[in-house]
């Protein structure tokens, strides 16, 4: 049964949700030459899309994936607000590289909201240390009883609550909970996403599919038996606009 929360956290997620769908929509209206300038040729060589219509279901799925990782990390995080403001009346937080603030009692739990665990690199982790480090010292200019508890909150991965001595790392379900105090969050968001499945995003692709294929039969990169000709794709991805 879904706590009492979950029923208007659902209705901010979906507008928050059909919102990153209509976007999708409107990027595979972008005309075929510059979906296809913006892809890697040789990689599709690598693939081996003989044929056209293997190409274009190549590219444009490569064009909505490159923008999809972008813009679902923002997603999440507004997904995971909206839950946290409900469920624990969370808040997001208004301190430089820090995504969520909540309290319990004299505790102030803060938090990095990161969609994957492999989300940066050495120096990126260190500087998230080092938000933590400044955050906390200016919460605690306003209380010195105040508790400051930091959190790196990962939406997906193995399940675990790691200690890494400047803050706790949430992984998986453990995050999911931790931001709602109910272990079947993470499901619940599951199923909501599976609302938007979006008919009309498979549309979109589709037609955006099809433009790409005429493009590049007018475009004389395709021959007669619909097999790619190479060097004429290379040429029509890396003219010179100038010329």
């Amino acid at each position: 049964m879904n706590p009492p929360w979950w029923a208007e956290t659902e209705t901010e997620a979906n507008a928050i949700v059909k919102d990153f769908t209509s976007k999708l929509e409107e990027k595979l209206c972008e005309s075929p030459e510059k979906i296809i300038r913006r892809k890697n040729p040789f990689l599709f060589r690598v693939r081996a899309a003989s044929n056209v219509q293997t190409l274009a279901d190549m590219v444009i799925n490569a064009y909505l994936s490159s923008s999809e990782e972008t813009m679902f990390g923002h997603v999440l995080e507004d997904v995971v607000i909206a839950i946290c403001k409900n469920a624990k009346n969370g808040r997001k937080s208004g301190i430089p590289n820090i995504d969520l603030e909540y309290d319990y009692g004299d505790t102030r739990t803060i938090m990095q909201i990161k969609s994957g665990v492999n989300w940066g690199n050495s120096s990126q982790h260190k500087a998230q240390a080092r938000a933590f480090k400044s955050a906390t010292a200016v919460l605690r200019q306003g209380s010195r009883r105040l508790n400051v508890r930091c959190i790196e909150g990962i939406c997906y991965g193995k399940s675990e609550i790691k200690d890494k001595g400047s803050h706790l790392r949430v992984v998986g379900h453990c995050f999911w909970e931790e931001i709602s105090d109910w272990d079947g969050t993470a499901g619940a968001v599951m199923e909501l996403l599976g609302k938007h499945a979006s008919n009309g995003l498979n549309s979109a692709r589709e037609e955006a599919r099809d433009r790409m294929v005429c493009f590049l039969s007018d475009s004389g990169a395709v021959r007669d038996d619909d097999t790619v000709q190479w060097d004429k794709l290379l040429d029509l991805v890396m003219a010179d606009p100038r010329k």
